[in-house]
């Protein structure tokens, strides 16, 4: 598809069928997924990378998002840094999992920092999820 000029979006559906949730992971797979098929190149890096920012931004419509650039709104995460994550797309791409996110940024908005929810309180809505959970539970006895 990307040969053929089609614009390729890359993410995740929900924990139903991916239980990691985790964008590094699939970045991983699409990079390797050719040699799948017996070809003898992996697709580049910065290729899995575009599929998982510019181009999700433009499938989905969302305009001046998806790259570090000026005018557009200001949504990244910052990831700790780790010996196997040295600069570069191949490594971020080969070797990072979720567990690297330090901080997020949504339209500026510190979201997440030191891995630590800044939002919302989490504590409360764990609690709401079991409470709903066990309901949902509950009416299928």
């Amino acid at each position: 598809m990307l040969e053929l000029g089609i614009k390729v979006g890359l993410g995740t559906d929900g924990c139903a069928s991916n239980n990691s949730i985790d964008m590094f992971r699939e970045m991983n797979l699409l990079s390797n997924i050719l040699q799948l098929n017996h070809q003898t190149t992996s697709l580049p890096a910065g290729q899995a990378l575009r599929c998982a920012t510019i181009n999700n931004a433009a499938l989905l419509g969302l305009g001046k998002t998806g790259q570090l650039a000026i005018g557009y709104k200001a949504d990244l995460i910052l990831l700790a840094v780790q010996p196997h994550l040295s600069p570069g797309e191949q490594l971020l791409v080969a070797a990072a999992t979720g567990a690297a996110v330090h901080s997020v940024i949504i339209d500026g908005r510190l979201i997440m920092h030191e891995r630590k929810i800044l939002s919302f309180d989490l504590e409360d809505t764990m609690r709401e999820v079991r409470r709903l959970a066990g309901q949902l539970a509950g009416s299928r006895h």
